[in-house]
C-alpha cells in the first residue's frame, strides 16, 4: 500500500529490483538519474501514471512515498508500460534496501528471485545452463563431473534457462512471474482462421466451375475473335482477385467495428494498424494467395473451353463435366469435414467447461468475500477487526488465511520423523510439501470437510505451536498408516523447528485450477503469512453487509484502501482462456457453418435448376413429393456423411490432446461423434431441402 498526504492507494504491481535494473533492461527515464535511481536504501521509482496518481502535475522527483510503513525518496519517473511485456510493474524499490534490513539478498537462504543474464549468443547461453545445473547439484552436495558422479539413481533436478522472448507463450512454470499465455491457442486460432478461408475459397471454386457453361458462350466468342489462352485466364484470374479485393475493403470495416468487442471477450488489447509493415505485408500475402487458390482453378477449366463445340452447344464437353463434377463433390466433403472438425471442437469445449464449472471442489466458493490483508503489520488489530465483522449479522464466519482457493500453494521445508525422506535443504530427512496457513475459523468458512481427526480450535492452546493439518494427497503420497496423532516439523525459515502433531486429515480440495492434480497439502497456524481475511455472508443483503465491512475497516486501518473481491469470481478466471476459447471456437464454427451452408444452398440451386426438366418428367410418370425430394438431396446427404467419417480422426487427435492439459477431464466419447454427425446432417438437409422442396 502506497500513501502521501491525504492519498493512499492498494498497489499490487511493486518489483524488487537491483540496481542496474533500469541500465540492464534499458527502460527510458522520464526525470531522475538512472545510474543512481536504484543505488542505496529507501528510494523508489515509479511509473509515469503512479507518479501522476499520486503527486499530479507537480514533479515528483526528492519526495517521501511511504509505502506500508516505510518512507522511500522517489527517485525517478519511468515511461508506463505496455499492455504486451513480459511483466508489469508501477513501483520500483532498491534491492539495496533489503540488504539495509539484513535480508540474505545475496547468500544462500529460503528467499529466490527471479534472475535475467545477458549473453552475447546461444552457444554461452548454453554453456552457462550447463555450469549452473552442475552447481545446482553441488548445493545439493553431489558431484556430477565424469565417472564421479554419486548423484542416486532416479534423482533429477532440472535448472530452466529460457530466452525471455518465449516465455510468455511458451513459459509453463509453476512459478512465473506473471500468469502467461499458451502458443496453442495461438495455434488454434489461426487453424480455425485459415479453415474459415479454405471453406470461402472452395465455394467459390464450386459455384464458378458449377455455373462456368452460362459463359461458355462468351468464352467461346472471345477465342473465336483471337483471345488465346492466357487472356481467358487472367480475365477471370482476374475477376477472383476483384471479388478478394472487395472481400477485404469490407472484412476490414468489420474488423475495426468488431475489435472493441473482440478485445473484451479475449482480454486482449489488439489494435488495428494497416501501416505498420507487417500487417501490411501479412494482409498482401493473405489478398494475393486467397486470389490465386479460389480463382486458378475455374481459371484453367474456362481457358481451356473449345470454341467451336462451346458454340454449337453452349455446354462444356463431357470430360470438363465430369472433372469438374467430381471436384464439387471432393470440395463438399473437405468444407464439410473442416466444418465438421469445428463442430466437434466447440462441443468438446463447451463439455469441458461445463464439467469445471460443475465439478465438486472440496470447498464452497459462492458468498465468500476476499479482503486483502498483507499491508497490515499489526496482527492483533486483525484480530480485533475479524472478530467486529462476525458479530454482524449476516456474516456467517470469518478466517485469515495465507492463500486462497486458485492460488498454487507455496512449496515450503518440513519433516515428517520417522518417514524415509529425499535429502532435502535442510537436513537429510527435510522434504517440499505444500503449505497453507489459516486459523481456526478455515473449516467453516470455506467449508472444508474433515476425512479424519479434528481441525484447529480455540479450546486447544497449543494449536499454533504444535497442531498440523494435512490433506487426504499427502496421506496416500507418504503412505501415512495412522496420520492423526504423527509427528510433524515446519522448517522453512527457522532456526529451530516448529515441531508438534498432525492432529486432522481434511478431504482433498482442488487449491489450484483442474488443470494440476491435487498435491499434498500441509496446513498449519502461521500468522505472519496471513494475506486476506476470507468472509462467509449468508445469502441476503450481501452489498449492505460488505459496506458495514467497509465502514469497520475505514474505523480500524483508515489509512490502507478497502479492497475486496469475491472467491467464486477469482477461482473462474482460472479458465478465463477457456472461456475466451470456447467463444470464439463458437463464434468461428457458426462462421465457418454458416459459409459452408451458402456454398451449398447455391450449389443445390443450380444442380436443382440443371435437373428442372427431369424433376417435370419424373412427376409427370407419377414420382411422389417425397421421391423427387429424396433424390435431388441424396447426393448431399451421402457427402456430408463421408465429411464426417473424416473429421473424426483429426478432431478425436487434437481434443484429446487439448484435453490431456487438464489433470481433471471429459472423455472423448462416441455421443459427441454421434451428436456432431446428427447436427451436420440436420443442417446439410435443411440447407439443400430447401431447394429440393421447390423444385418438387
Amino acid at each position: 500500500m502506497g500513501s502521501y498526504q491525504e492519498l493512499s492507494f492498494n498497489e499490487s504491481n511493486v518489483l524488487i529490483a537491483d540496481t542496474n535494473f533500469l541500465k540492464f533492461f534499458e527502460i527510458p527515464v522520464l526525470q531522475g538519474d538512472p545510474a543512481k535511481a536504484l543505488k542505496g536504501s529507501k528510494k523508489v521509482v515509479l511509473s509515469q501514471r503512479t507518479a501522476k496518481r499520486y503527486f499530479g502535475s507537480a514533479n515528483p522527483v526528492g519526495k517521501s512515498l511511504k509505502i506500508n510503513e516505510t518512507h522511500y525518496s522517489v527517485t525517478a519517473i519511468i515511461n508506463d508500460l505496455p499492455a504486451n511485456t513480459h511483466f508489469h510493474y508501477d513501483i520500483v524499490i532498491s534491492m539495496d534496501d533489503f540488504r539495509a534490513r539484513g535480508v540474505p539478498c545475496d547468500d544462500g537462504g529460503p528467499s529466490a528471485y527471479y534472475t535475467y543474464v545477458r549473453f552475447t549468443d546461444k552457444p554461452s547461453m548454453e554453456s552457462f545452463n550447463r555450469k549452473a545445473q552442475e552447481l545446482a547439484w553441488q548445493v545439493f552436495g553431489y558431484e556430477v563431473a565424469g565417472d564421479d558422479s554419486d548423484i542416486p539413481e532416479g534423482y533429477e533436478l532440472q535448472l530452466m534457462v529460457n530466452p525471455i522472448t518465449d516465455i510468455h507463450l511458451n513459459g509453463h512454470a509453476e512459478k512465473e512471474i506473471e500468469a502467461n499465455s499458451d502458443v496453442q491457442y495461438i495455434y488454434i486460432f489461426s487453424i480455425v482462421a485459415v479453415f474459415v478461408l479454405v471453406i470461402a475459397c472452395i465455394n467459390y471454386m464450386n459455384l464458378t466451375t458449377a455455373k462456368s457453361f452460362k459463359r461458355a458462350r462468351e468464352v467461346g466468342v472471345r477465342k473465336v475473335l483471337g483471345a488465346g489462352r492466357r487472356n481467358i485466364f487472367m480475365q477471370f484470374i482476374s475477376e477472383s482477385y476483384l471479388m478478394v479485393f472487395i472481400a477485404v475493403c469490407i472484412s476490414l470495416l468489420l474488423v475495426w467495428f468488431v475489435l472493441p468487442e473482440f478485445n473484451r471477450i479475449t482480454g486482449k488489447e489488439l489494435s488495428m494498424d494497416l501501416f505498420k509493415t507487417p500487417a501490411l505485408i501479412f494482409a498482401l500475402l493473405v489478398y494475393a494467395l486467397v486470389g490465386f487458390v479460389s480463382g486458378w482453378y475455374p481459371s484453367i477449366v474456362l481457358s481451356r473451353f473449345r470454341p467451336l463445340k462451346v458454340l454449337k452447344s453452349n455446354t462444356l464437353n463431357d470430360s470438363s463435366n465430369k472433372t469438374a463434377l467430381y471436384l464439387r463433390r471432393g470440395l463438399v466433403i473437405l468444407q464439410f469435414t473442416i466444418s465438421v472438425v469445428m463442430i466437434i471442437g466447440a462441443v468438446t469445449v463447451y463439455r469441458q467447461l461445463v464439467f469445471i464449472q460443475n465439478k465438486k471442489l472440496g470447498f464452497e466458493k459462492e458468498q465468500v468475500v476476499l479482503l486483502k490483508t498483507s499491508g497490515i503489520q499489526h496482527r492483533e488489530k486483525l484480530d480485533t477487526f475479524k472478530n467486529q465483522i462476525k458479530q454482524l449479522a449476516n456474516v456467517e464466519s470469518a478466517a485469515a488465511t495465507s492463500i486462497i482457493p486458485g492460488e498454487r500453494a507455496p512449496f515450503l521445508t518440513v519433516r515428517i520423523p520417522g518417514l524415509e525422506q529425499e535429502q532435502g535443504s535442510e537436513g537429510d530427512d527435510a522434504m517440499n510439501m505444500r503449505v497453507m496457513s489459516a486459523d481456526v475459523d478455515m473449516l467453516e468458512t470455506f467449508g472444508f470437510k474433515m476425512a479424519g481427526g479434528r481441525t484447529f480450535s480455540e479450546e486447544f492452546g497449543t494449536d499454533p505451536e504444535q497442531a498440523f493439518i494435512v490433506n487426504q494427497a499427502a496421506v496416500e503420497a507418504y503412505d501415512l498408516e495412522n496420520p492423526v496423532g504423527s509427528r510433524f516439523e515446519y522448517l522453512y525459515g527457522l532456526e529451530e523447528p516448529k515441531a508438534g502433531k498432525i492432529i486432522g486429515v481434511v478431504e482433498d480440495f482442488h487449491y489450484a485450477s483442474l488443470h494440476a492434480e491435487v498435491e499434498p497439502l500441509m496446513i498449519h497456524i502461521m500468522p505472519p503469512f496471513y494475506r486476506y481475511l476470507a468472509v462467509r455472508l449468508s445469502g441476503e443483503n450481501q452489498l449492505e453487509t460488505i459496506s458495514d465491512i467497509e465502514e469497520k475497516w475505514n474505523a480500524d486501518f483508515s489509512s490502507q484502501p478497502f479492497d475486496y473481491f469475491f472467491l467464486d469470481n477469482f477461482y473462474d478466471n482460472l479458465y478465463k482462456s477457456e472461456m475466451n476459447l470456447k467463444t470464439v471456437i463458437t463464434y468461428f464454427t457458426l462462421l465457418a457453418i454458416f459459409i459452408a451452408c451458402l456454398g451449398l444452398f447455391g450449389l443445390a440451386a443450380y444442380i436443382t435448376e440443371l435437373r428442372t426438366k427431369e424433376t417435370g418428367i419424373r412427376k409427370v410418370l407419377g414420382a411422389s413429393f417425397g421421391s423427387i425430394v429424396y433424390s435431388l438431396s441424396k447426393e448431399f446427404i451421402i457427402l456430408v456423411i463421408i465429411a464426417n467419417v473424416l473429421a473424426w480422426l483429426p478432431a478425436w487427435y487434437y481434443l484429446d490432446h487439448w484435453l490431456s492439459t487438464f489433470a481433471f477431464r471429459v472423455s472423448m466419447g462416441v455421443g459427441v461423434f454421434a451428436v456432431t454427425t446428427l447436427v451436420s446432417l440436420l443442417i446439410a438437409f435443411l440447407t439443400v431441402g430447401a431447394q429440393s422442396t421447390r423444385a418438387a
